[in-house]
């Protein structure tokens, strides 16, 4: 993925697996390149050190990750990277916000944080034996 971070050697991962797709974006800002490349993915994670609206310029805050969310409309958006300020706000509200906005079930990440990628695979049925 295309970022944009004060660090030089700052990346983002897309991973294209048989049933999903997984991006990560690692430290950037919100840009229009970012929002393109990031379509069409299943699992979205997303580097959101800053709560509500008070990014610091080359980091997502919670505004630009409901943005992103929004334009990439995944089945899943985790959050993650959290720095003082989103601890002290709580990433588990600012995740219910993004939810609340987007329609996109989205949580807050935590150490040890395991998901099944096949529950959110682009093809699955929710109902049980019509997949």
């Amino acid at each position: 993925l295309s970022v944009e971070h004060t660090d030089e050697t700052a990346i983002g991962f897309k991973f294209f697996c048989p049933k999903f797709t997984l991006s990560y974006t690692g430290d950037t800002k919100l840009t229009p390149q970012l929002l393109e490349e990031l379509t069409g993915t299943d699992i979205l994670i997303l580097n959101v050190p800053y709560p509500g609206s008070n990014g610091k310029g080359m980091n997502l805050d919670t505004e630009a990750a409901i943005k992103i969310v929004s334009h990439v409309r995944p089945k899943l958006a985790v959050i993650t990277h959290f720095g003082l300020d989103m601890l002290r706000a709580d990433p588990i509200q600012e995740a219910r916000e993004i939810q609340r906005i987007t329609g996109i079930q989205t949580i807050a990440a935590k150490d040890g944080l395991l998901i099944s990628p096949q529950s959110y695979e682009r093809s699955k049925s929710p109902v049980k034996g019509y997949d």
